[in-house]
């Protein structure tokens, strides 16, 4: 004869099973790569019409986003960070054109977070200076960049006296990696 669980057990163990599946669950969730996409582009920052971009006249004479970093995603989820940042047309400091003016310090493209400067998106460029080479620049942040709650990520662009550099912004994505 064979002997089969109550119902009582088998739901219990039915009960426990679920509970399980739901604890790991939110602990997947948690620990759950993150991101935000701070801009889907194309944007013109600058001062100059430029007829061949996909927007021509200037939109912003620097770029800025405020964002909101949850808590969960600072603490338990990433210590580390990438902010990955496509471009078009950004002054390379390499261009034999104003090569002499980025060594005096002008066309320099900076990257704030909250205020700080985090680098200078020249230095990382790969591609041409020219409106149909995006590059895709990748910068690693450490955690400690960001604060809990609201955050501001700024694209400033270089200037040679009044003239600011001009160039378009096709997408911004900050991304978590995990710890």
């Amino acid at each position: 004869m064979t002997t089969h669980p109550s119902l009582r057990t088998r739901f219990r163990t039915l009960r426990l099973c679920l509970l399980s599946a739901l604890a790991s669950t939110v602990l997947i969730a948690q620990k759950a790569p993150w991101s935000v996409v701070l801009l889907q582009g194309p944007l013109h920052v600058g001062d100059d019409h430029i007829k061949s971009y996909q927007h021509p006249r200037p939109e912003v004479k620097a770029y800025r986003a405020e964002f909101e970093m949850p808590q969960h995603v600072k603490h338990s989820v990433a210590d580390s960070f990438v902010l990955v940042v496509s471009i078009a047309d950004l002054v390379m400091p390499r261009d034999k054109h104003r090569a002499k003016a980025y060594r005096d310090g002008k066309y320099r493209t900076k990257v704030l977070i909250n205020h700080e400067e985090i680098v200078v998106l020249n230095k990382l460029a790969k591609v041409s200076e020219s409106p149909a080479n995006v590059d895709r620049i990748e910068i690693e942040l450490k955690g400690t960049a960001f604060r809990d709650g609201m955050n501001v990520l700024e694209i400033v662009p270089g200037a040679d006296g009044k003239n600011l550099d001009d160039f378009e912004i096709h997408r911004i994505e900050l991304i978590a990696q995990g710890q």
